[in-house]
């Protein structure tokens, strides 16, 4: 078995899934991983598990930790499922059922098909431990493959003196797999829609990846325009990018303010470079012609910064209810006529005025 640093086992799955390791400086980690292979691996070429396996069929893998620190160090550990990111970036930290709603409904499959041992390992310094996951497969054939990651986080002891901390962290993916056919992924576009934010704004597209495949290495490009114009405003161009497995995501495109109330046509082109795969689409959206009050009230700093400016501006609201309630509960004196009798009693003002909604003789008695 290949034992792999974590910035060398990281930089592999970014090659292949367009992972990262998310760290303020290019520190040493201090902490190794290495991967044990399992008997269902598919490609022994790899340094991330990629299994082939029955319907119901299960198997544990395993990882062995070593802390190189001259403390003792704690690692937080999840099973995780990949989504993507709204910078159209393949990501696996995040708990499986947190993020079931990213992913299409044939491949929520739920938290026991990926599952750890315990949620955290505190390895004493030159300690080597194994932490152990289980894999269980769904009672019925998967139409192509699932995707997840055994990740694990250093966790941070204190913040550098800078302001910065360093967090590492090491993901080896999980690819869980029927057959040896290979599912390609197949894009579909939902919506088009723009949000301003300070000087700038956003195209927020809506994609869906339909089927059970992923797409490693993606280029997309974003040309904005105003409908009936043919000089684009904005122009967005970007390269190794990744997309998950029946993945439900909004990619954001950064863009300059646009002009409130018009519409614009966003053309968009997504190309897989591995599968040769090109997805296009001409979409109208229109930005609201509130933008000016919106965007003031997005990021003008009384709104964002003083709360109270906002409970102050419901005192009017606060004053005219208390009024309102007051009245209601006010007890009044009345002569009520009943076939040519008089009575005298005190009842509330909301019922005197329900009384006379009522057509029934009462005389509001003079005090």
């Amino acid at each position: 078995m290949k034992k792999l640093s974590v910035l060398l086992a990281t930089l592999a799955s970014l090659i292949i899934f367009g992972g990262h390791l998310a760290s303020a400086n290019d520190t040493d980690s201090k902490f190794d991983v290495e991967v044990e292979k399992n008997e269902h691996q598919r490609d022994q070429s790899v340094s991330w598990y990629d299994l082939k396996m029955n319907p119901n069929e299960s198997t544990t893998l395993k990882l062995k930790l070593t802390n190189r620190d001259s403390t003792a160090s704690t690692f937080d550990l999840v099973a995780s499922q990949a989504v993507t990111g709204t910078g159209m970036t393949m990501t696996a930290s995040d708990p499986i059922a947190k993020v079931q709603n990213a992913v299409i409904p044939s491949l929520r499959l739920g938290s026991q098909t990926l599952t750890m041992d315990a949620p955290s390992v505190t390895i004493n310094p030159g300690e080597t431990k194994e932490v152990t996951a289980h894999v269980q497969m769904p009672d019925r054939q998967l139409p192509g493959s699932w995707l997840g990651g055994f990740y694990v986080q250093k966790r941070v002891a204190s913040r550098a003196s800078n302001g910065y901390t360093n967090q590492f962290s090491y993901l080896a993916y999980v690819q869980l797999s029927n057959t040896d056919a290979v599912t390609k992924a197949d894009l579909s576009l939902h919506k088009v829609s723009y949000t301003e934010q300070g000087q700038s704004g956003k195209v927020n597209i809506a994609l869906q990846n339909d089927k059970q495949g992923y797409v490693a290495n993606a280029t997309s490009s974003v040309a904005v325009r105003q409908k009936g114009q043919s000089n684009n405003e904005v122009v967005y161009n970007q390269s190794k990018q990744s997309i998950a497995n029946g993945s439900i995501f909004t990619y954001q495109v950064p863009t300059k303010k646009l002009s409130a109330g018009k519409t614009y046509v966003a053309d968009i082109t997504i190309h897989d470079v591995k599968n040769n795969l090109t997805w296009h689409w001409s979409k109208e959206f229109k930005t609201s012609a509130l933008l000016p009050v919106t965007g003031w009230v997005n990021n003008s700093p009384l709104t964002r910064n003083y709360h109270w400016l906002w409970w102050l501006l419901l005192i009017p609201l606060w004053i005219w209810w208390f009024l309102i309630w007051r009245k209601n509960r006010k007890m009044v004196d009345i002569i009520e006529i009943v076939s040519g009798a008089r009575y005298e009693r005190r009842v509330s003002y909301k019922v005197y005025k329900q009384m006379l909604k009522d057509g029934i003789v009462v005389i509001l008695k003079d005090k």
